[in-house]
């Protein structure tokens, strides 16, 4: 058992972390970790976005697209204009 959740954890971070987003609703994609590491504000789901939703913490990646290609991280104001 113990092996099974490591291993399932061990692709779940390499899948987050891969920058390939497969769009799946309510679940934590490599599209949003992504915007967390750019803002570190947003997104902080494990697995899943819902209490990202409930919270208002959800940042959706479609509409940082152009950002995400880009290595600069955005902080404060400038991640407001974002949304």
């Amino acid at each position: 058992m113990h092996l099974a959740s490591l291993a399932i954890v061990g692709l779940w971070t390499i899948n987050i972390h891969d920058r390939v987003d497969m769009g799946i609703p309510l679940i934590n994609g490599a599209g949003h970790h992504r915007v967390h590491h750019l803002t570190f504000n947003h997104n902080y789901g494990q697995y899943f976005v819902i209490c990202d939703w409930l919270f208002g913490t959800m940042r959706d990646p479609k509409k940082w697209k152009d950002l995400m290609e880009s290595e600069e991280s955005v902080y404060g104001e400038d991640a407001k204009k974002i949304d």
